[in-house]
């Protein structure tokens, strides 16, 4: 985006903006065979260690931020949410840019990782044609502690790491953001459910043009739906990216 918007076209990409995910253009699978290093995550939940180097999935997408309720449609407006007689907005000029990475395992039938980042409407590709991909030739992902997106799918009001796994065992969701029931129907979990927790991205390193090999530890908390608490540790992730503006 190299100038300003007009009124009328930010509202455009904010209406296709909401909640949107689109995996053309990150590296294709011949580009990141000729990394020697391959994609993998490993962690222990209640004691037992899981692993996994099979990538099974990975995209870039939008989100609304700082989602409020409000009594009527806003016209021209794409709403996050349509429930209890609501329409939920988030801010007009302002998203979220999440990429994730998934990976398969025999116990789970989702390993998903997330990084989100809050952008201006302005510093997003308005030539894109699904999602809104920042036009600065940098990456959301830094070395060095991140935040934790804990609101993730409510009100997202905060942005950084998520992870959510699902245990064929049990059936179960777990969820390093509050469990999401509806934004009527509220968990009594708050946004401090991660203030004993950490996440670190420990090595960004260039594998040839703007293919990037990233490794990152954690040691998280995850909620089900009945908000039983459990602790990963040891957590551990690599994977290649394409950090420069997904083009």
């Amino acid at each position: 985006m190299k100038h300003l918007l007009s009124t009328v076209t930010v509202l455009s990409l904010l209406m296709c903006l909401s909640c949107q995910k689109d995996t053309s253009q990150l590296p294709s699978k011949e580009e990141t065979d000729k990394s020697p290093i391959r994609d993998s995550i490993s962690f222990a939940l209640d004691g037992i260690t899981y692993s996994s180097n099979m990538i099974s999935g990975w995209g870039v997408g939008n989100r609304q931020v700082n989602i409020k309720s409000y009594s009527d449609s806003i016209p021209d407006r794409s709403p996050a949410y349509i429930t209890g007689g609501l329409w939920w907005y988030g801010e007009k000029d302002s998203v979220i840019f999440d990429q994730s990475y998934s990976f398969r395992h025999d116990n789970f039938s989702k390993i998903e990782i997330t990084f989100g980042k809050k952008y201006h409407i302005n510093e997003l590709d308005k030539e894109s044609p699904t999602v809104g991909i920042p036009l600065k030739k940098e990456t959301i992902l830094k070395e060095g502690k991140g935040t934790f997106a804990t609101d993730y799918g409510l009100e997202n009001t905060t942005d950084g790491f998520v992870m959510e796994i699902h245990p064929l065992s049990t059936g179960e969701t777990f969820t390093t953001y509050i469990p999401v029931f509806s934004p009527l129907i509220r968990s009594s979990l708050t946004n401090d459910l991660q203030d004993n927790s950490t996440f670190e991205i420990t090595k960004i390193e260039r594998i040839t043009d703007d293919i990037y090999l990233v490794e990152a530890k954690f040691e998280v908390n995850v909620y089900t739906e009945k908000e039983k608490q459990s602790r990963i540790t040891d957590g551990f992730v690599r994977f290649t990216t394409r950090l420069h503006n997904f083009q």
